[in-house]
């Protein structure tokens, strides 16, 4: 069976995903879920132009991006389907992906986010997003590059966030 590695980065396609995970799970190909890049023909080049020439990057929307990993033969080659926010892979999850478990990378800071880890902010509706996900069933982990630690995200979160007010 191959790997497929389900990622939440916001800065999407860079050096912790294409030099590090991909060669961690020997990835083929790429895909990022984001509807705003899916019709932005220059950055999908730009994606496109950062791998070398035996990692596949595509741009599709989220449902498009569903429908392909719903696909029974999409798993010809080891895969990671990158999402930039939380409500983007809970979109995918409730297009009837099956998903076990979510790479968290990085979470920029915004106002109104707690740092929950070097790179991991996150405020009231990533929270409630993060619960409907595990209420799914999925467990999400924090690790930047293969060779960090894994951190339960929802521990972290506990552990961390006593109250939001």
């Amino acid at each position: 069976m191959k790997k497929v590695l389900f990622r939440i980065d916001d800065r999407l396609i860079h050096g912790q995903v294409v030099v590090g995970w991909a060669r961690y799970i020997e990835a083929g190909r790429i895909v990022v879920a984001n509807d705003r890049l899916s019709g932005d023909e220059t950055q999908r080049m730009l994606y496109q132009m950062v791998a070398s020439p035996e990692l596949s990057i595509e741009v599709h929307t989220v449902e498009e991006a569903a429908r392909l990993a719903l696909k029974r033969d999409v798993a010809d080659v080891n895969i990671i389907f990158l999402f930039e926010n939380p409500p983007d892979l809970l979109r995918f999850a409730r297009l009837g992906v099956s998903i076990k478990s979510v790479n968290i990378g990085g979470m920029r800071h915004s106002e109104g986010k707690r740092q929950i880890h070097e790179a991991v902010f996150v405020d009231r509706e990533d929270h409630r997003l993060f619960h409907t996900l595990k209420a799914m069933g999925i467990y999400m982990e924090i690790r930047m590059v293969p060779t960090d630690q894994s951190l339960d995200l929802m521990q972290r979160i506990k552990e961390l966030i006593k109250s939001w007010d």
